[in-house]
Order: C-alpha cells, then structure tokens, then sequence
C-alpha cells in the first residue's frame, strides 16, 4: 500500500489524498512510481509481486 498526500505549495499543508493498493495482495511486495494526472481524476501506478509455487511431499523415506 502507498499513502498519497496532497501538498499545497502557498501554505505548505499537506492533507491525505488516497492510498493506493493492489486489486490483490497475494505476493505483492511494492507499490511504486504512482503518475497522477493534474487534475487528479487518472492515476496508475506499478506493483511489484513475488509469486512461487509451494509443494506438499509426503510418504518419504
């Protein structure tokens, strides 16, 4: 997950603007390089994800 804020230049506030997140969360690592347009109706960004496979074995000797 990634905290976006938004910075007013004239008074130096910063307030919350959205937190953007993966559709889903399994194996993603980061949430990075977010673009937003200037008008702040379009934005994208990257996710990274780390996904493998996992196997059971059983009855080994």
């Amino acid at each position: 997950m990634r905290r976006v804020v938004r910075f007013e230049v004239g008074t130096r506030i910063r307030t919350p603007w959205k937190e953007l997140r993966p559709a889903e969360d399994a194996g993603a690592a980061i949430v990075y390089q977010p673009v937003i347009s200037t008008d702040g109706e379009v934005w994208f960004y990257t996710v990274i994800r780390h996904l493998n496979n996992l196997y059971l074995v059983e009855g080994l000797r």
